[in-house]
């Protein structure tokens, strides 16, 4: 059943607990939430037991419902792709 924010599209290059948890709240209402990480990875992949690395429960829960693309936005090639990925959202959350 599509929920109340079917069709958003929302790029999310947050980290670390509460925005992250904001973004999850919109994919869970239907928004299409794409997580966009540096080649690091977000801080939270590393807390907490794990049976494989960088898959830690808190990043796990945090970024259910959301697609996972990394950038190195630092790189010309990483800088034009979200550019380009900007025109197609509708919220950009940073």
């Amino acid at each position: 059943m599509p929920g109340p924010l079917d069709g958003m599209r929302i790029l999310d290059l947050t980290s670390n607990f509460m925005r992250p948890y904001a973004s999850l709240l919109l994919a869970d209402m239907g928004a299409d939430v794409s997580k966009i990480e540096s080649p690091e990875g977000d801080t939270t992949r590393g807390i907490g037991p794990c049976r494989n690395r960088g898959m830690g429960p808190i990043f796990l829960h945090l970024n259910r419902n959301k697609r996972s693309l990394v950038l190195d936005l630092k790189s010309v090639g990483g800088n034009a792709a979200l550019k380009r990925m900007i025109r197609g959202a509708d919220v950009l959350m940073c």
